[in-house]
């Protein structure tokens, strides 16, 4: 089965999981492309590199890319004005999106053009938003090849006008969380054309599991700004290591708050705390596996973060926010603690208490580890999506 799939940007810094999800349809033996609407990322040779990627074949738009899509637009003209009507017709009150589908618009005639010469069996929207475009012509123009799409949380909360028709046409919409699939069903998408497909992840990496863990140690990984709320992650630490001499903090990630936060551990004096900046996801794991806990208390509309997951399966406890669908992953004072969004109180209580109950930790370690394992596990997802897609071919075949 050949399938494309549709991003943003690939590889990007911040998402490791879709490099990860990429991967796993490879193994499963699919010819695999990905095509991203944006320009390649700074960092783009250092993160192929980064996430062993060199073996897929990748586009990115440029300048010449670019080009060839406005000499699409003078050789298709019909299609262009098309897909310019449907942009100006459903974006015209939301200037950002607006001016942004505008400046896509060569490359997404470009790709049209492209699958319209190669006919792939699949195209993915793994992105709901700006590339429901694209989706727009190939269900419009090539009705023949199956079109799904993704919603994850940055879709529904961008609410693209394009991604809500589109929804209602494709072939199948999935989601990666339950709570996500009524707010889908809103857009006034059929019930049996929603999947709930959880985000899978490598469990390849639980090999770092015979690293042996530090005493007390705790980690956080995540971009370092405001809606992130690392800084209350030292606050918390800071406030437990007054009575735990021989806790240390880890961490991982990069952002404009890093400076402040740095600031904020020096001026107060707070030890035991590293800051590692941006690292390979590979180091990820491996420090997640030295450590005990991991402390994650964002407010970012993210619906089940990956960086529990792959918490969970190196065997941290996790003490989390509580951000949407996040029950749907950790089971409260079960297999780990969920606590109210900006409540540090709490989460230096649930701290406190998860470090003096040892029994308790490692028996909650163990079912989070095996949950992930069996609901969150990437080879598992690619046989959900494969399952769908084979089905509506077949369907297809017989009309």
């Amino acid at each position: 089965m050949n399938v494309w799939f549709i991003i943003m940007q690939f590889p990007n810094h911040r998402e490791a999981f879709a490099s990860s999800d990429i991967k796993a349809f490879i193994r499963a033996g699919l010819k695999v492309q990905v095509h991203s609407l944006r320009f390649k990322h700074k960092q783009n040779k250092s993160l192929i590199l980064d996430r062993e990627l060199n073996n897929i074949k990748i586009s990115h738009n440029n300048f010449h890319q670019s080009f060839i899509g406005l000499l699409c637009c003078v050789f298709y003209p019909r299609i262009f004005f098309s897909l310019l009507w449907f942009i100006i017709y459903n974006h015209y009150y939301n200037f950002n999106h607006l001016v942004k589908s505008i400046i896509l618009l060569p490359r997404v005639m470009s790709l049209f053009t492209n699958i319209k010469k190669n006919s792939p069996d699949v195209i993915h929207l793994y992105w709901s938003h700006y590339p429901s475009l694209l989706g727009f012509l190939v269900k419009k123009y090539l009705p023949d090849i199956v079109l799904t799409m993704s919603f994850c949380a940055y879709d529904l909360n961008m609410r693209f006008k394009g991604s809500i028709l589109l929804a209602k046409e494709a072939d199948a919409v999935v989601t990666i969380a339950e709570v996500d699939a009524p707010i889908i069903l809103n857009f006034g998408v059929r019930k049996e054309k929603i999947k709930v497909i959880y985000r899978g992840v490598d469990t390849r990496f639980c090999n770092y599991n015979n690293i042996e863990k530090i005493e007390n140690r705790i980690i956080t990984a995540g971009a370092l700004t405001k809606d992130k709320r690392i800084i209350d992650v030292i606050k918390v630490f800071e406030e437990v290591q007054k009575e735990i001499k021989n806790l240390s903090l880890v961490v991982l990630g990069d952002g404009d708050q890093r400076e402040k936060i740095e600031s904020y551990v020096h001026k107060n004096g707070i030890i035991n705390v590293s800051f590692k900046g941006h690292v390979s996801h590979e180091q990820v794991f491996k420090e997640m596996s030295k450590s005990e806990l991991f402390l994650f208390l964002s407010q970012h509309k993210e619906k089940i973060p990956n960086v529990v997951k792959e918490a969970m399966l190196c065997n941290c406890y996790c003490i989390v926010s509580e951000t949407e669908g996040i029950s749907e992953l950790i089971k409260n004072n079960i297999s780990g603690s969920i606590i109210s969004i900006g409540d540090n109180g709490s989460a230096i209580k649930e701290l406190r208490k998860v470090i003096n109950n040892t029994e308790y930790r490692n028996n909650a370690v163990k079912l989070a580890n095996s949950y992930v394992k069996e609901k969150f596990n990437s080879n598992k997802s690619v046989k959900s999506y494969l399952k769908i897609w084979e089905q509506i071919i077949e369907e297809k075949g017989e009309l």
